[in-house]
């Protein structure tokens, strides 16, 4: 009996929410091809715009509710350093540090009342390996109480072990467990001694509080891999190397130490590929997956066709179908995302999202709204909105902040400066002190 070890490749991802569809064969992340962060412009070599604000609406009962406004200080990458949330007289801020490679070390959160003194309420620090430079070995929660630090369910550790020619060989991920940080996961490759490239993947967890003693995850192996490219830093599990610089071309899959199927890919350029998920005859495809770039701002779609049914029988025509379809418009944000099931006899589920943008002369978006689409009523139903205040040029200088005991500045719900606020409700910032306050 053929096993589908792979759920999905397709989620449904937005810039305002992320999740996993309802329905059986899909999983909770897409192929790391597809970033749908906001994204800001360079409107020319060495300038580099980011917001000084944004204020977000809830849009209910035909109003937009203003929720919260939050303000950005940022460093000379682009970087958010300090982020301060004022939402119905409570404040937030969250300030964040970086390593020389971009990466998040640390980010310390505090709240309190608006125009009271505000409280360390958590922190999150990061060590990241030294050849993979974004993938974090160490990273940890914490909690504060009674004025002092206590680690959280936030920590974990990915332990890598490298061999002789600096390939990874195993990555053990340990995380709390019974008051204590504890081996939980572990992969294992092995290496051809000829080509000197990964030939086999082993995933185990651990089945044991203490000692640990790790069995094989369903029973299933991966072997005589092929690779289309591999660099040996396969910090990713075998079915998500299909992008980057690890993409897997070729394996057989094991179950219980029998051959049970095989994994076949073919790619088209940097980002098409066509995924195969076979039974014993190779022939016998049992999943399908194609990803495909359909415009030249990045736009994609994800199709999965699945050929067995629920009772693992394989059938001539898929027996379910799903359909993931990215837009993107020229500048690289999202604007469109739908997905669309059809399992079995059961009528097609649509999801969707639009994302509709305004942008300012330089490119820089100055509003965002979220367009929620609505099955029954087969309409696209407005959401939330988020609107930019002025962007300033971070590139040159050390960092964005306000002095301390620099110039009091307003701003109004948009985010714009204002020199004499009239009567009205605007933000005010001098140095690290954001709050809202009223004009009459």
């Amino acid at each position: 009996m053929k096993k589908l070890y792979i759920l999905s490749l397709c989620a449904f991802v937005s810039l305002a929410a992320a999740g996993a569809v309802s329905g059986r064969f899909v999983k909770q992340q897409i192929v790391k091809k597809a970033n749908h962060s906001l994204m800001i412009k360079k409107a020319a070599p060495g300038r580099l715009w980011r917001p000084v604000s944004a204020t977000q609406y809830l849009y209910e009962d035909g109003d937009w509710l203003e929720m919260a406004v939050e303000v950005f200080e940022y460093d000379n990458r682009g970087n958010v350093i300090k982020s301060t949330v004022v939402e119905d007289g409570y404040i937030n801020v969250i300030e964040n540090k970086y390593n020389d490679d971009n990466m998040l070390v640390e980010r310390l959160e505090q709240e309190g009342e608006e125009g009271g003194e505000l409280s360390y309420v958590s922190k999150r620090t990061y060590v990241y390996d030294p050849i993979v430079k974004d993938y974090y070995i160490e990273r940890r929660g914490y909690d504060r109480s009674e004025g002092e630090w206590f680690e959280n369910y936030f920590c974990e550790n990915n332990k890598i072990t490298r061999n002789a020619d600096g390939n990874i060989i195993e990555i053990v991920k340990e995380l709390p467990l019974m008051g204590k940080i504890s081996p939980a996961y572990k992969s294992v490759w092995n290496y051809d001694a000829k080509t000197g490239k990964a030939d086999e993947f082993y995933y185990y967890t651990n089945e044991s509080m203490s000692t640990p003693i790790w069995n094989l995850y369903d029973d299933v192996s991966y072997r005589n891999i092929e690779w289309d490219r591999t660099d040996g830093q396969m910090t990713d599990e075998i079915m998500d190397l299909l992008s980057g610089a690890n993409r897997v071309k070729y394996a057989d899959i094991y179950y219980a130490d029998e051959l049970d199927g095989h994994i076949i890919v073919t790619y088209s350029g940097e980002n098409d590929y066509v995924f195969k998920n076979t039974l014993i005859n190779p022939d016998e495809v049992a999943q399908e997956i194609i990803y495909e770039i359909i415009d030249e701002n990045g736009s994609f779609k994800v199709t999965e066709n699945i050929y067995l049914d629920e009772e693992y029988n394989l059938l001539a025509e898929p027996y379910t179908v799903t359909v993931e379809t990215v837009i993107m418009d020229e500048h690289g944000n999202m604007i469109e995302d739908t997905i669309e099931e059809t399992y079995g006899e059961e009528m097609p589920f649509v999801m969707g999202y639009k994302h509709e943008y305004e942008y300012d002369a330089n490119g820089n978006p100055t509003s965002l709204t979220v367009m929620v689409y609505d099955m029954d009523e087969d309409e696209y139903f407005a959401e939330s909105r988020t609107d930019y205040g002025e962007y300033i040029d971070v590139a040159g200088v050390g960092s964005v902040k306000a002095d301390a005991n620099g110039p009091v500045e307003y701003f109004n719900l948009q985010g714009v400066r204002v020199a004499n606020p009239a009567t009205g409700i605007y933000i005010r910032r001098q140095g690290p002190e954001v709050r809202k306050i009223i004009v009459k």
